[in-house]
């Protein structure tokens, strides 16, 4: 017969084995990020960073870099730029800010609610806001005249802004691709023609303090039109939903590894770039 001891010794094993069966409460900061990630389909946003720097930056060129080298940029920033690689960093800086601030109940807790369908169907109609459609149809929206109504509906749409943390969302995604821009045109260009890094840091601060103010004046507006076939009850839900503490964390926690991971990706441009004859 087996002592009370070894029994134990097995029945632990055994737990471990099958997945650690008497830790069932404990959470997988990397599972829940990426949950976060996808129910906010940040891979729709990063699939435009490669395109938008390769076509900026190619309009930009001086004269001297010719075709190979061009070709030669343009895929060491679609490899710097990869959408599935700059998804998963995201999630990865995501899952890493919980553990360093404990957060990993905030993760699971936020996305649990970001899969509910009253999020999906939010989160689907801000996705519209790319395309072209939504911008002729804005552009209407914002010659109507103002009044009681609107100006409070406004204000409603500022607070979820606020909570969705979207102005810092959107200006780490423009930085980002700034930032994406300076690093591949100085690979290519000869000193005379490269940004310094001082010249880069004023640069992007002018256009942090820029984008700052005026995308908090336009978002709201933006979201109130994302939103015009929402009846009031829904959308008070969704702002309901946002305004979690959890949710609060994990969406200043997203912008804040969107900003790292694109700041990392423009780094990788030059180490990437093989000059021709290498």
């Amino acid at each position: 017969m087996r002592s009370l001891i070894g029994a134990a010794v097995a029945a632990t094993t055994a737990a471990a084995l099958a997945g650690c069966a008497l830790f069932p409460d404990r959470v997988d900061e990397n599972r829940e990020a990426r949950r976060i990630v996808e129910a906010y389909r940040v891979d729709a946003m990063l699939a435009q960073s490669a395109p938008i720097i390769t076509d900026a930056v190619m309009a930009n060129l001086p004269a001297g870099p010719g075709e190979d080298e061009r070709e030669r940029l343009r895929a060491a920033i679609h490899a710097a730029y990869d959408a599935e690689r700059l998804e998963a960093a995201v999630a990865e800086r995501l899952a890493e800010w919980a553990r360093v601030q404990d957060r990993a109940d905030a993760l699971r807790h936020a996305a649990e609610r970001l899969e509910s369908e009253l999020a999906r169907d939010m989160i689907a109609r801000e996705d519209a806001a790319a395309d072209d459609q939504f911008a002729q149809g804005f552009q209407t929206f914002l010659q109507q005249p103002a009044n009681d109504a609107s100006d409070q509906a406004v204000r409603r749409m500022r607070g979820l802004a606020d909570d969705l943390r979207l102005v810092e969302l959107q200006t780490a995604f423009n930085l980002g691709m700034m930032q994406g821009m300076i690093a591949a045109r100085n690979t290519v260009v000869s000193d005379d023609y490269s940004i310094s890094p001082t010249n880069e840091r004023m640069m992007l601060e002018e256009t942090r303090a820029g984008l700052d103010m005026r995308l908090s004046q336009q978002i709201p507006v933006m979201l109130l039109y994302a939103y015009r076939d929402v009846d009031q009850a829904r959308r008070a839900a969704y702002a309901e939903l946002q305004h979690d503490e959890a949710l609060r964390w994990v969406n200043r926690a997203l912008a804040e590894a969107l900003e790292t991971a694109l700041a990392d990706a423009a780094e990788r441009v030059a180490h990437l770039y093989q000059p021709p004859g290498a």
